[in-house]
């Protein structure tokens, strides 16, 4: 039998769970794992980038965000309104059973017969299918493990990238935070732009952690304000998602916001203020996410409509 690798940056293998109704590839876009930091490939508590600790410090860890947030705003923009024109192989109705079968294969570790599927919608643009190839080749992923590739789970990611992805620009933003491949360097600066580029669409995971950079000062400066306001704006949104939040989606949030008030101390005046800031942010935000329903790559309503293949037994 492969070897099937256990730890994962989004707290469950994308392969394992595959027949889960309405959810296989949010478990690869990190849902409630990703806000409680509960696995080994989570951002761990790593000494501030404002400490005075020197000894915990690597290169990359100070850099902070480059270019305008004006620009960056603008550029989240672009690809929000770009979103319906997003090639999708869970979007394609003559694409989405196939899609649904190499999904199949790989819960039943038949990857010889998946990969070059799911290889040939990913070379066709669907950005979705570069997505997996990531998260199948990544180290820190459920993958086997003679088949994972750092090569090739950048490059897969590029493609995703490129494609507009708003779950690869999350997790651009998470390597470049850890710096674990060499093709995204440890950069905490250009990890904030990704997530603050992905949390301007309405990503509640990547305004949950925007929300934690502002509260370190890993990639910005410290803003209390700040982060109070995409925790809250993070936290709205799980409260409206059905899909793949968890048991304890809600309750984590609400710790990471309540953590910002008492870690700042901030005044009853100060919560009043990031309220409004939160507030006018969703004015001027029509076009993100307003919940992580939104956000759904698996959204068949009855997976039996695409019930496995019997053509032959798992590898």
């Amino acid at each position: 039998m492969t070897q099937i690798k256990n730890s994962s940056r989004f707290g469950k293998s994308f392969i394992t769970c595959a027949l889960t109704p309405c959810k296989l590839l949010l478990v690869a876009i990190c849902l409630p794992a990703l806000l409680a930091g509960c696995d080994s490939r989570q951002e761990s508590e790593i000494t501030p980038a404002n400490t005075s600790v020197e000894i915990y410090q690597r290169p990359g860890q100070r850099t902070k965000i480059q270019r305008p947030l004006t620009e960056l705003a603008d550029e989240a923009k672009q690809y929000a309104n770009a979103r319906d024109t997003l090639k999708l192989a869970y979007h394609t109705p003559d694409v989405r059973p196939l899609y649904a079968k190499i999904h199949h294969l790989l819960a039943g570790e038949r990857y010889s017969e998946a990969l070059p599927l799911l290889k040939g919608l990913a070379e066709q643009g669907y950005t979705d299918a570069a997505f997996d190839l990531f998260i199948f080749f990544d180290p820190y992923e459920s993958g086997p493990h003679e088949l994972e590739d750092p090569a090739k789970a950048a490059y897969w990611l590029r493609q995703a990238l490129d494609g507009g992805y708003v779950h690869a620009q999350s997790i651009a933003a998470l390597l470049h935070y850890h710096g674990e491949n060499p093709e995204f360097p440890l950069d905490w600066g250009k990890s904030a732009e990704w997530f603050f580029i992905a949390a301007e669409q309405g990503d509640p995971d990547a305004q949950s952690f925007l929300s934690r950079r502002y509260k370190r000062g890993e990639g910005v400066e410290v803003n209390p304000l700040e982060a109070y306001k995409w925790q809250r704006l993070a936290l709205d949104r799980i409260k409206v998602s059905h899909i793949g939040i968890g048991e304890n989606g809600v309750a984590t949030a609400e710790f990471f916001l309540n953590s910002v008030v008492e870690e700042f101390e901030l005044t009853p005046e100060q919560i009043k203020e990031a309220e409004q800031l939160a507030a006018k942010w969703e004015d001027s935000h029509p076009w993100a996410y307003q919940s992580r329903d939104e956000l759904a790559s698996y959204n068949w309503e009855a997976p039996e409509d695409y019930p496995p293949p019997q053509d032959s037994p798992p590898l």
